[in-house]
């Protein structure tokens, strides 16, 4: 009888480590929830990967290695001053129509998309960027350097200006798609050095209002422009 019990015991203690041996092996999938309402929606350079999840009427993935966002028919609007807050050396696909649109309204600097660095744009898609109201500075796409959009229908705008490149030599380089911007002061402006035009063939292109550009389009900082031409 006391033999049966012992083995009865020791079955159970090793179904039980069994299990436990289970669970401690199983892997663990670590995945970011969808932004919250009212805050920045912010990836980073360590930002665990995400794949095609639901939010905005639509999807987004992430991909951790190479810092690319996916978006799929999303509409984030959030009333944080900025809306999205990319790392340096991100790039952003879009698929379908989306909009990243900050309604934020008070006396901080409100940007629809920021980029802490070098910033590209690629898909077949749409992107409307849009900045919050602000009593100081408002822009519709930031980039800490340069622009470089490959594809996609782009529209950014802002109450300062729709677009804003800084750093020591930004450019905003267009190899395709077509890009609007459209500013309360500006429609496309270098702030290094402060208030610089982004110039090409000596057209000044970053006037009040709006302005759209196409494949082929470079700009860079030229210092001897004066605002207020559309240009050609």
């Amino acid at each position: 009888m006391q033999t049966k019990t012992t083995k009865r015991v020791f079955s159970v203690l090793l179904t039980l480590a069994l299990c436990l041996g289970l669970l401690v092996i199983a892997p663990v999938m670590v995945q970011a929830a969808p932004p919250v309402s009212g805050t920045t929606w912010t990836f980073t350079a360590s930002s665990p990967n995400e794949t095609n999840v639901a939010y905005g009427g639509g999807t987004y993935s992430w991909v951790q290695s190479t810092k690319t966002l996916t978006l799929n028919n999303v509409n984030h609007s959030t009333t944080a001053a900025d809306a999205l807050d990319l790392p340096n050396d991100s790039t952003l696909v879009l698929n379908g129509a989306n909009e990243i649109i900050s309604t934020y309204n008070g006396g901080a600097t409100s940007i629809g998309i920021f980029c802490n660095g070098i910033f590209t744009i690629t898909g077949n898609g749409s992107l409307n960027a849009v900045s919050g109201e602000s009593s100081f500075s408002s822009y519709g796409i930031f980039p800490a350097d340069n622009l470089n959009v490959n594809g996609g229908t782009i529209t950014a705008i802002g109450g300062s200006c729709g677009i804003n490149v800084t750093s020591g030599s930004p450019r905003l380089i267009i190899n395709g798609g077509t890009v609007t911007a459209v500013g309360g002061n500006f429609a496309i402006r270098n702030s290094t050095p402060w208030n610089s035009p982004l110039a090409c063939a000596g057209e000044n292109c970053w006037p009040c209002c709006g302005r759209t550009l196409t494949p082929g389009t470079t700009r860079s900082p030229s210092a001897n422009r004066s605002s207020g031409s559309t240009g050609s």
